[in-house]
């Protein structure tokens, strides 16, 4: 999350974003969560049916 926030600010994203909504939450801290959380999303619903043999799995 620190580096989201890094480039966040380097980018500008703040200035460009703020002045789209005044009231309510900040929707930067929004953004920067939702950009947080796609970058630690470490799976694919496409291939999650797919199961991988390894030494300890049983399904061969």
């Amino acid at each position: 999350m620190l580096a989201v926030q890094y480039f966040y600010e380097k980018l500008n994203f703040s200035g460009i974003f703020s002045k789209h909504k005044s009231r309510g939450l900040d929707l930067n801290s929004l953004l920067i969560g939702l950009v947080s959380y796609k970058l630690t999303e470490n799976f694919n619903i496409k291939e999650a049916g797919k199961v991988k043999p390894g030494r300890n799995c049983k399904i061969r």
